[in-house]
């Protein structure tokens, strides 16, 4: 097939594209059907090709361990837990892709040793750590995932932020990623921004974004990202719109 396709005039990123839709709609399809994610992975990988094969990613879900982050009272549910079980099973739909990833954390932890005067320096301290974490691995992509809150709970849905003076491939990631959350969640209308002064993106010369998966002060939300199978989506999201850049940037 793949000799056909160069005869046929394709370039090696045409080639790529064509059969990322193929198996994007393949793999979309068979998980929208409520099938087994492994089944949707099996689809995946027999038609990837070359998209996430190698590529070195470094997921970081926040907060963990005493910080909660932010947290619905109505549904008893903690941005640390949510955001943690998010990059779980994104890195397992990645690593089944042939990625190799890295989590800052992978337990109800946080990446710091001691006592702190206060939570706020001990926060300082694990955004450190984790930075650092990024400059040793040097990934081709890095995401910080996250969850929104808000005094109002009229506001809701996903948001995937860039820091305008990093890496410039950077607001295309964070793009993909927001096309991808709204399709696949059909719970948003935002746009990816660059209206965000976060330190771990500030810092990481790779193409790099945070990803707020929903507004947990908002109680519809909070009820969605409580779900097993939503959470499930969101990652899926993460996942396609990852394979869509490495396509653009093989």
């Amino acid at each position: 097939m793949r000799v056909w396709f160069f005869h046929a005039g394709f370039s090696r990123r045409g080639l790529i594209g064509v059969l990322l839709c193929f198996a994007l709609g393949c793999v979309v399809g068979v998980f929208h059907g409520g099938v087994n994610a492994s089944l949707a992975l099996s689809s995946w990988q027999q038609a990837k090709a070359w998209l996430l094969e190698g590529k070195v990613i470094v997921l970081d879900p926040g907060h963990g361990g005493i910080d909660p982050g932010a947290w619905s009272r109505e549904h008893k549910i903690l941005e640390k837990d949510i955001v943690l079980d998010i990059a779980l099973i994104t890195r397992d739909y990645l690593r089944a892709a042939g990625a190799s990833v890295i989590l800052t954390r992978e337990t109800d932890t946080d990446l710091v040793e001691g006592a702190f005067e206060s939570l706020k320096e001990r926060s300082r301290i694990d955004l450190y750590k984790r930075a650092e974490i990024v400059a040793k691995v040097r990934p081709d992509a890095f995401l910080s995932i996250h969850a929104n809150s808000f005094p109002s709970s009229i506001w809701y849905g996903a948001q995937t932020f860039y820091y305008k003076g990093g890496h410039p491939a950077s607001k295309r990631l964070a793009e993909l990623l927001q096309e991808e959350l709204a399709r696949q969640t059909q719970n948003t209308t935002r746009k990816a921004s660059d209206r965000i002064d976060q330190y771990v993106l500030r810092v990481s010369e790779a193409p790099s974004a945070t990803v707020e998966v929903g507004f947990l002060s908002n109680p519809r939300e909070a009820e969605l990202l409580s779900r097993r199978g939503f959470r499930e989506r969101i990652a899926w999201s993460i996942f396609t719109a990852l394979a869509r850049f490495f396509a653009e940037n093989p």
